[in-house]
């Protein structure tokens, strides 16, 4: 048996794919990636007024966001119910009215999506 010269993955050889070609004989280009995703995600960051967290990634907030973008009745039900635990822990700790800002910043950035709003009244989180 022949030895092979190169891993199980490569090319072997092969021309890479960017240089295939098409159906039309013109090579293949990849779209250009948008950028427009990663700077929002970005800005959210920025503007998120949580508390800090040890761990920025599984932050309350930050998971609530992540959540409530899936724009679908699961990820705002799921988005409410942590909203209502981090509540109940922001008063046993005093912090009910850090709480309401932050949920009244929440309200403000999502203020158009109807149906989360509704899940928030009808979980009697604060409005204003």
């Amino acid at each position: 048996m022949p030895m092979r010269l190169c891993g199980p993955r490569a090319n072997c050889g092969r021309a890479p794919a960017a240089s295939t070609p098409n159906a039309d004989g013109a090579p293949k280009k990849r779209p250009p990636r948008s950028s427009a995703g990663a700077n929002k995600r970005r800005r959210g960051r920025r503007r998120s007024g949580w508390l800090p967290w040890p761990d920025a990634r599984r932050a309350p907030g930050r998971e609530v966001e992540d959540l409530i973008a899936l724009r679908n009745a699961s990820g705002y039900e799921q988005a409410t119910a942590l909203l209502g635990d981090l509540g109940e822990l922001a008063a046993r700790n005093n912090a009910r009215e850090a709480f309401a800002r932050q949920l009244a910043a929440v309200r403000a950035r999502h203020g158009s999506k109807r149906t989360f709003i509704a899940r928030l009244d009808a979980a009697g989180l604060p409005g204003q």
